[in-house]
């Protein structure tokens, strides 16, 4: 009987020896060439800032990045902490950033919804919350009963007609 002669193994390169390897390795290419994506510490960093139009513009520039670069940004595991990073905005001090931050998780959940899939969770607490402001600029909308009532429907639903009337103030 022969003994078995072992098949020679090619050799595997760190980049390519697995897909997600390859993967993360084109997505970090991708990060340090793409100039909107190098943009992202910088939006992040604006998300604190003292003004609100500031993070407004942030929130509405991540949201375009989160959208049109989700693979990229999975693949270089930086989406989570984007994501994150937009949902604290949630809690701001500022009635016009939780709006305009659920108006945000409208848009991602429409173009990516595998990216936030049990959102409803979420965003009710701050829906309240939008609901019972005392900004004159919001509470001018009755928001009470239409929360109430839209609670019960889809996502979508819920966002389009809660989120987007507010949006105009």
């Amino acid at each position: 009987m022969k003994p078995k002669t072992p098949k020679p193994k090619t050799p595997k390169t760190p980049q390519t020896s697995t897909p997600s390897r390859a993967n993360a390795a084109a997505a970090k290419r991708a990060l340090e060439s793409n100039s909107e994506l190098m943009m992202i510490p910088d939006l992040l960093n604006q998300l604190v800032n003292q003004n609100w139009i500031d993070r407004r513009s942030a929130l509405n520039q991540l949201t375009e990045i989160v959208t049109n670069h989700h693979t990229v940004l999975k693949n270089a595991n930086k989406l989570d902490n984007i994501v994150d990073r937009i949902l604290e905005k949630l809690e701001d001090g500022s009635v016009k950033i939780q709006l305009c931050t659920l108006e945000c998780l409208q848009i991602i959940h429409e173009k990516v919804p595998t990216i936030l899939p049990s959102i409803q969770l979420i965003i009710i607490p701050t829906l309240m919350s939008v609901a019972s402001s005392s900004n004159k600029q919001v509470s001018r909308y009755s928001l009470t009963h239409s929360l109430t009532h839209s609670l019960t429907h889809s996502l979508t639903h819920l966002l389009t007609h809660l989120v987007r009337p507010l949006s105009s103030c």
